[in-house]
């Protein structure tokens, strides 16, 4: 496997606490997709842009104040895998499983999927158990919000 390039990997995420009972709508609409009460923002620097380099030399920018629910891993594998380790890649899936299109074209989701395991491969060259783990959890879990297509 090739290794990407990300611009960076220092990146702004903003945390919310949604409660379990609240007057308004938007946050009862937040609650019911992501199943917790926390959403995650990311936060796009204009100075300093986001964006992930495929091994392939596409470009992938994730747009400001996406709403993602980073690793939507089981407490149970937290020990093994990181859910803010691999924020990057994480933000990058989300939105490729949003937008469904690599620089304008579109992809399919098994190439969204692979691109996953790619962007772990770039950060840690070493995780080849987490990244197994990661893309099998990915392709057997993540058909619904592919299909929806609707984000988080």
């Amino acid at each position: 496997m090739k290794a990407g390039r990300f611009s960076t990997t220092d990146i702004n995420i903003i945390w919310r606490y949604v409660p379990p009972i609240s007057r308004w709508w938007i946050m009862r609409q937040l609650k019911r997709l992501f199943g917790r009460n926390w959403i995650c923002i990311f936060l796009q620097d204009p100075d300093n842009p986001f964006y992930y380099e495929t091994a392939n030399g596409e470009r992938i920018i994730p747009p400001d104040r996406m709403v993602t629910d980073l690793g939507s891993i089981p407490r149970l594998f937290h020990i093994i895998i990181s859910v803010i380790g691999f924020a990057c890649c994480y933000i990058i899936h989300d939105f490729l499983c949003i937008s469904k299109k690599i620089e304008g074209k579109p992809t399919t989701r098994k190439r969204v999927d692979y691109l996953l395991g790619e962007s772990i491969f770039t950060l840690t060259k070493d995780a080849l158990v987490r990244r197994f783990l990661v893309h099998r959890g990915v392709r057997c879990l993540a058909w619904y919000q592919w299909l929806v297509g609707k984000g988080w």
